[in-house]
């Protein structure tokens, strides 16, 4: 029976095994060195795959955020196209009005349009929702109000075509609230309607406030509601105020809400001017809410003189 022996030489205990050992775990390691090497690659490359893939989608989003930006930007310059630049005035009378939008479009519409020499037709609109939609539903409102605020038609009539217009042409769901009034300086009244818009407020020079609620229903819900005319008299001194519920509601750090009476305060300076109640009363609620208006925020004030 023959037995195979290894040499001295090459067993592991002799120099040269050991060096053989070495060298046999010199080629493992570069062996394993070199796997791990191209592992390391091929993470690297589909990481460099990836965040190429990542910086053309940021770029896209880049972009198409710059895009979006600037269609806003021009849809607030055509928004504010369709507003009043200047006010018109009557003799006996003057009016002041804020706005101010709580994104880069606005659901609040006013306006205020010359009827004859001596009366003027003042509207104010809150349109249910915000951003480009609610605009969208503001521009009809505007041109529609235009449309129907003849100088004979009173604000029932107005309110009436309105409401079926926006019945027929609105989304279900969607409405306005709305206030028209028309001021007759010479005879010093003040005819209007309310459809479910935030009351106006009428100070007296006595210091008596009368809520003018009206008796009709938002436009654009109920398309056979009857509206009608409401009569005020007016005198040398009063205020009206007419504003949007993000003047009332606008809240502070503690989410208190500023509220009808704070409007009021502001209000109250007996001497004060249309334009310096406006300016008092918009100081004061942007100082209560930091100026952070979380809704569209409109004002309206008419003085008599």
């Amino acid at each position: 029976m023959c037995r195979f022996v290894a040499a001295d030489k090459d067993r592991p205990g002799t120099v040269r095994g050991r060096l053989q050992t070495r060298a046999y775990l010199c080629v493992v390691v570069v062996v394993v060195a070199n796997v791990i090497m191209y592992s390391i690659e091929q993470v690297q490359q589909k990481l460099r795959e990836r965040n190429e893939v990542l910086e053309q989608t940021v770029e896209k989003g880049t972009i198409a955020l710059q895009q979006q930006e600037e269609e806003l930007k021009r849809a607030r310059e055509i928004q504010q196209m369709l507003l009043p630049n200047t006010l018109p005035q009557v003799a006996g009378a003057q009016i002041s009005i804020a706005w101010q939008p709580a994104r880069e479009v606005s659901g609040d519409y006013f306006d205020v349009i010359q009827l004859d020499d001596k009366r003027l037709g003042i509207c104010v609109g809150d349109v249910a929702g915000k951003g480009i939609t609610a605009a969208l539903l503001m521009a009809n409102l505007q041109a529609s109000f235009r449309a129907f605020a003849t100088t004979e038609a009173t604000p029932q009539v107005v309110c009436t075509k309105l409401n079926k217009f926006l019945c027929a042409n609105t989304a279900s769901g969607k409405f306005v609230t709305f206030f028209y009034a028309i001021l007759d300086a010479d005879k010093r009244t003040l005819t209007y309607e309310n459809a479910g818009h935030t009351p106006g407020l009428l100070m007296r020079s006595t210091g008596d406030t009368e809520s003018l609620r009206g008796g009709g229903a938002v436009l654009g819900a109920l398309p056979d509601w009857v509206y009608q005319d409401y009569k005020v008299d007016l005198q040398p001194g009063n205020k009206l105020l007419l504003s949007t519920d993000g003047i009332t509601e606008a809240e502070d750090a503690h989410l208190e809400e500023f509220g009808e009476e704070r409007l009021l305060d502001a209000a109250r300076a007996p001497t004060a001017d249309a334009v310096e109640t406006q300016r008092e009363i918009m100081q004061r609620v942007t100082a209560h809410c930091g100026g952070n208006f979380r809704d569209d925020a409109t004002l309206v004030v008419l003085r008599v003189a």
